[in-house]
């Protein structure tokens, strides 16, 4: 199975060692990878839609509709000391902006992850890219189609077959093996 637009884990690595020394950063790219939320549905979350105890959030994804997505502790631990540095601010999103305070936007999000790409001098990622991995990584351990779909709150399993479940000639040795 190909890699395609999804990040690699060596990518992951280098992304993550050049966000080490900025809590915002770092913690929206732990989010993204762990996650798979979009970078809108990121933008819009609120600091009261957190539950860092239970690893997990509410997010506002496509068409306003709300879903829980999940993530691991060492997330958890990135939002919590990104929570402790973030300025204060007039509303209770979770990401803002560095100078001037307000929400980030989906826009600023992906600008955010060039930057990072260009610091770990790795080619040109976006938040799409961190997403993609994750259903990349579920296919490629026969993760149930379901969950996945579930998972990337896709609205559609054709969607989730058609980015996510490739057929190549691995998989169909493997298939025959089986039997």
């Amino acid at each position: 199975m190909g890699q395609g637009k999804a990040a690699t884990d060596e990518e992951v690595e280098l992304l993550l060692a050049a966000s080490r020394f900025k809590p915002r950063d770092r913690a929206i790219v732990l989010l993204l990878v762990h996650s798979g939320c979009r970078a809108g549905e990121l933008a819009k979350l609120r600091i009261p839609d957190l539950d860092l105890q239970a690893n997990t959030a509410i997010v506002n994804g496509k068409s306003e509709k709300r879903r829980r997505i999940y993530f691991n502790e060492e997330t958890s631990r990135a939002i919590e000391k990104w929570l402790t540095k973030r300025p204060k601010a007039d509303h209770d999103y979770v990401f803002l902006g560095v100078y001037h305070r307000k929400p980030m936007t989906s826009p600023a999000v992906s600008q955010m992850i060039r930057r990072l790409c260009e610091e770990a001098e790795i080619r040109t990622l976006g938040p799409h890219s961190l997403r993609h991995r994750v259903g990349l990584k579920f296919a490629r351990a026969r993760v149930a189609p379901r969950v996945t779909q579930h998972y990337l709150g896709h609205t559609s399993l054709l969607i989730t077959l058609g980015y996510y479940q490739d057929v190549d000639e691995t998989d169909l040795f493997e298939a025959g093996e089986l039997l």
